[in-house]
Formats: structure tokens, sequence, C-alpha cells
């Protein structure tokens, strides 16, 4: 199994999270210790996995990864020319795990490759239907917070309600202030100097 990212910074959050998550599932006692003893929990950015080297990636279609799971968080980020390498390097029979959200950090290089793969996969009839999964429960903010909301509405174009919903204060955690630059300027320090110190 590899577990890889973008980024090395990204890698080192799926490792905070995959160890966090098997420590969570043993004290819990839904996943033997001796079996998460055995579970990776490294990850590496994806050019260190494929192998970077002068003259291109040391794993490709005629040297493919040995892994027989590769798992990617972070995928948005992944550009066009990197997914193509990814996916020559894994191996035909093995199984590769794409995690991100489209809607989050796209690539800074060409290609917006997971947007595109996920519309393609509510197309009728597509082979990419029955392998996504959508997930809708956000883990980034407390339960407190409705940041999701926003974005869901922020992502339908659904400005009306949005707007009708921040002045309404219906968003928790969400604080919607009128006036100009100075007076955004104001409210930031008031709330976040105090916070800082």
């Amino acid at each position: 199994i590899a577990l890889a990212a973008p980024t090395g910074k990204a890698a080192s959050r799926l490792e905070e999270s995959v160890r966090e998550s098997l420590a969570a599932q043993v004290e819990r006692g839904s996943l033997d210790p001796a079996l998460a003893l055995q579970l990776p929990t490294t990850a590496s950015a994806l050019h260190r996995l494929l192998g970077w080297q002068r003259g291109g990636f040391r794993h490709g279609r005629g040297h493919p990864l040995p892994q027989q799971l590769v798992v990617v968080d972070e995928a948005s980020m992944i550009d066009l020319a990197l997914m193509c390498r990814l996916l020559e390097a894994v191996a035909p029979e093995a199984q590769l795990v794409i995690v991100g959200d489209p809607d989050q950090l796209p690539s800074v290089d060409t290609g917006d490759v997971l947007a595109a793969l996920c519309e393609a996969s509510e197309q009728a009839g597509s082979p990419l239907r029955d392998a996504r999964q959508h997930l809708s429960h956000p883990h980034r903010q407390s339960a407190g917070v409705d940041v999701p909301k926003l974005a869901t509405l922020v992502r339908e174009g659904a400005t009306e309600a949005l707007l009708r919903g921040l002045d309404a204060a219906a968003f928790r955690g969400v604080n919607w202030r009128h006036g100009n630059e100075a007076a955004l300027h104001a409210a930031l320090r008031a709330e976040a100097v105090p916070a800082y110190r």
C-alpha cells in the first residue's frame, strides 16, 4: 500500500490523518492493534513516489509501482501531466484510490483533472459512475459552524438564498459585515488581535 499526495505538506497531513484514524479505531476496538501496526502510516509526495530523476520518472508503464493499492489524497491539485504519469505508473492489476474535493485547490498547471473525472462520473452510462463515492459529511469545520452550507449555496449559484441567510445571521459561526474597507480592517483587528495575543 502506498499513500501519496501532490505536495510534501499534503503528504504530512495525510500521514497525520491516517495515524489519528488508526489510533481512534484501535481505541474503539474496531481495529485489531496487530493489524494497525501492519498498515502504512507514512505518505510521500507524488514526485517521490514516482521516483523523480533527471529526464523523467523511474516508475511508469515499463516499470510500474510495486504496490497493489495506491491512495492519493488532495487530488484536486494534480495537473494533467502528473495524473498521466501516475496512471501509467500504477500496475494494471493494482487499485488506485483518488481522494479529493473537486471544488477545492485546483491545479496550478494545465488540467482540472479531478473535477473532470467527477463530472464524467455523473454522465449516464459512464464507466466511472460506479467507481465514485461522494462523501457529504465535512470534517474541516466543527459541527457548530455552517460554512459547508454556505459553500453549497455558492456552488449552486443560489445568490438570493445566500444573501438572505447572511443578512438574517442564519449560518452558525459566520459573521456578515457591511461597510467599506476601513470598516473591514477595523473588524478584523478587533477580532483577530485579541485571539492572536
